[in-house]
């Protein structure tokens, strides 16, 4: 998770419940979590960079100015963006781990409630075949109550208020 060195995501962790989930599954998620942040974070950051104009220059540039200026510019837009899709990369990777959990032979069991969170978190972020086209934004969550999230309704089925 190096896309964190770079910003770690002021996030307040008190209006986060753990519930019943296991403590190994919720850090995986807690990892989801800070690192959607930090794609939303680079993402909006990208794009404003995007929208700023260079501040005009005291006299007229030349064409290698021009270009020096474009480029310069570009490369900042790229470096922001390479942020952004190693965060998306990172969640890829912690999602793909979480999947571990589930193997046949260990603890957690396809129909408990940690199950269920990683399946809506497949669902809404979407990470494969291609981490870039992720929907990274649908889970940086402010907050999450796992005891709340989860109704049962008509067999236990999942609703995302």
């Amino acid at each position: 998770m190096d896309v964190l060195q770079y910003y770690d995501p002021p996030i307040d962790w008190s209006k986060f419940a753990q519930g019943p989930l296991r403590s190994d599954f919720w850090n995986m998620f807690r990892n989801v979590v800070r690192l959607c942040h930090a794609y939303k974070h680079w993402d909006e950051e990208a794009k404003r960079e995007q929208r700023t104009r260079p501040p005009s220059p005291l006299y007229p540039l030349s064409r290698y100015g021009r270009q020096k200026q474009a480029s310069e510019k570009r490369d900042a837009v790229r470096r922001l963006e390479g942020h952004k899709y190693r965060a998306a990369f990172s969640v890829s990777e912690v999602i793909s781990n979480m999947t571990r959990l589930f193997e046949i032979g260990t603890t957690l069991s396809p129909e408990g409630p940690e199950f269920k969170c990683y399946r809506a978190l497949v669902l809404a972020i979407e990470p494969y075949p291609r981490h870039e086209r992720a929907h990274c934004r649908a889970g940086a969550f402010d907050s999450f109550d796992s005891l709340n999230r989860w109704r049962e309704e008509s067999g236990d089925r999942l609703v995302i208020i």
